[in-house]
């Protein structure tokens, strides 16, 4: 996986006005009210964030940091709706997430939850294989550990996002 890995950034037109992000656009986290521009890509409901990249052939990995247990990560489609509740990544048909809320773990699409084994890992290994149909979420401590697989058919291009609670830092990790 390690050819595989990819460098992300979040892009700030998304960025949701009670979030912020890090110089570099690396690190999201959950502050007062920001000053952002007005622009239709930005999330008006939702605290989430989306990447500047794509993917929509081949396979990719990416590993988040997150500092607390209140966060979804995952992966939308660009035409996710900016403006209302079920713009939060899982709870719609066009995007896929994992929810860490304290210890408990579910998986979310189309508003379906599945519950998972409950765990605490503080870094979160996502891998897409977008010509196979899966997105495959793993805790990595030690060693990785699956956490859930999801098989789908991928119709259009990937963007990884992520939703933080209050006082969550969520951080795209930078490989080597």
């Amino acid at each position: 996986m390690s050819t595989d890995y990819r460098q992300l950034s979040f892009n700030p037109n998304t960025v949701h006005r009670f979030l912020t992000l890090s110089k570099g656009n690396h690190r999201v986290s959950h502050k007062f009210i920001q000053t952002y521009p007005m622009h239709a890509e930005r999330f008006e409901k939702v605290w989430q964030v989306l990447c500047c990249e794509s993917f929509d052939t081949g396979q990719h990995y990416w590993e988040v940091q997150i500092s607390s247990q209140w966060v979804y990560l995952g992966i939308t489609y660009k035409k996710i709706s900016r403006s209302d509740d079920l713009s939060l990544i899982g709870r719609n048909n066009v995007s896929w997430a994992l929810q860490v809320f304290s210890k408990s773990y579910s998986a979310w699409h189309d508003n379906q939850e599945v519950k998972l084994q409950p765990a605490n890992y503080e870094r979160v290994g996502v891998y897409l294989d977008c010509t196979a149909g899966t997105l495959t979420f793993f805790g990595i401590d030690n060693t990785m550990t699956l956490i859930h697989t999801f098989q789908s058919v991928f119709t259009e291009p990937l963007y990884p996002a992520v939703w933080v609670g209050e006082h969550v830092v969520a951080t795209l990790c930078q490989l080597p």
